[in-house]
Formats: C-alpha cells, structure tokens, sequence
C-alpha cells in the first residue's frame, strides 16, 4: 500500500462518520478538515 493509498483510507475512516450523521449534501470541507486535521489541499 503506498503513502497515497494509506493517506486515501485515514480520509475516509476519518469522514464516514460525518458523513453518516450530516449527509454528503450538509458536510462541508472544514467539517472533513477538522475530523483529520489536514489542510485543504491535502484534502
């Protein structure tokens, strides 16, 4: 699994969850970006 590939599903495991609870059409970036602690353009 390559750096990209772990980077890609520590995303996803981050916003299931919120995903889950507000639905894809009320999260927003900063909601993601806060779960992971990453900047938006690593996003």
């Amino acid at each position: 699994m390559t750096k990209g590939d772990k980077t890609k599903q520590f995303i996803i495991e981050q916003s299931a969850p919120i995903f889950n609870t507000k639905r894809i059409a009320a999260t927003s970036m900063l909601d993601n970006m806060e779960a992971t602690q990453l900047s938006k353009g690593s996003l």
